[in-house]
């Protein structure tokens, strides 16, 4: 008999899984006063907005798809002295069936990272451990979420058009998605190879090391790496590797000053998305989508990465978690924050 951790026994304990409940239509307009009254399907229109578009799954359960808004910088701190940038992440949401939901959002997280929006549970979805296709739940929110860096992530395959994030600043400045990092740099900058190599080794390199550069640099660009043979220039030597791993450094480093990483606050100052896509990060931005949709709790079913996701998100609000699910759990010394 395969025996379930505790913990999960007890989480899928809470579980009730019914039937299809009908179609929801949006809800009404609310103001900043009834904000004890935002809830999954009327969330506070200031933070997080569903399409007006729904996809309707088998089953006759509702997909939402919508952008959430939040800060890039999360640090209550700096609020009075700096009018930090916002961004906008997608996410989808699928409604308990029975409204409102007894337990709340559950966010599933699917681990990566590298998982996004797509991570919400299908038909083989088998959260109770019995080898079944659940239903969908009755008691839970399901939501996941495109986490900075991922992109709008994960294949359509209801020809649905995504639409631009409706959120502006006070100036009607577009409030914009968060970027997608991939880093691409040498391949499609304009630079030939030797202004690569000038950047790499410095402009008062010697002859000998100017043509130790080319001989080893130009295969690593041609081949697109490192190539897995035994034989020739290409072969897995150490001057070899050295060269390609000051080829990524420098790489790393034209990313690093790329503009599509640069967002500029309402007060002018310049930052790096890519010092903002963390764990953390993601974990405040959770704790943004609850506080959006009114919710005194927020439950958690992370795999693999997401137990790291869950983990932090307890840490950082334990007082706001309500069912914590870690399957596979990662280690957190792996884990940079």
């Amino acid at each position: 008999m395969v025996r379930l951790p505790l913990a999960l026994v007890a989480f899928c304990a809470g579980l009730g899984f019914g039937s299809a409940g009908e179609t929801r239509l949006r809800g009404r307009k609310q103001s900043s006063e009834d904000a004890a009254e935002w809830s999954f399907l009327n969330p506070n229109p200031e933070i997080l907005v569903w399409d007006e578009e729904t996809v309707i799954l088998p089953g006759g359960h509702e997909r939402y798809s919508g952008w959430l808004k939040t800060p890039l910088v999360h640090d209550l701190a700096m609020s009075p002295y700096e009018a930090v940038p916002y961004i906008c992440l997608r996410v989808n949401g699928i409604p308990a069936t029975q409204q409102p939901a007894q337990n709340g959002p559950l966010l599933i997280h699917c681990g990566g990272p590298g998982s996004g929006k797509e991570c919400l549970p299908k038909k083989g979805f088998d959260i109770r451990g019995e080898g079944n296709a659940s239903d969908l739940n009755s008691h839970f929110d399901w939501w996941a979420i495109d986490q900075r860096g991922v992109g709008l992530g994960g294949a359509s395959d209801d020809n649905v058009t995504t639409p631009p994030c409706p959120f502006k600043y006070p100036s009607g400045e577009d409030i914009l998605p968060f970027p997608e990092f991939h880093c691409n740099e040498i391949v499609t900058s304009p630079l030939n190879l030797e202004q690569i190599i000038q950047l790499m080794i410095g402009t008062d390199a010697s002859e000998s090391d100017i043509a130790e550069a080319k001989e080893y640099v130009y295969p690593i660009l041609a081949f697109g790496g490192l190539a897995d043979t035994n034989e020739g220039i290409m072969a897995f030597n150490e001057t070899y590797v050295r060269w390609f791993y000051r080829l990524l450094k420098l790489e790393h480093s034209l990313c690093y000053t790329a503009p599509r990483y640069k967002l500029t606050s309402p007060s002018g100052r310049e930052y790096n998305v890519l010092r903002f896509g963390g764990t953390i990060d993601l974990a405040q931005d959770i704790d943004q989508f609850r506080r959006a949709i009114g919710a005194p709790k927020m439950s958690i079913y992370g795999m693999s990465y997401g137990t790291a996701v869950g983990g932090s998100y307890g840490t950082v609000f334990p007082k706001y978690v309500g069912r914590l699910v870690l399957d596979g759990a990662a280690l957190q010394k792996s884990i940079e924050h």
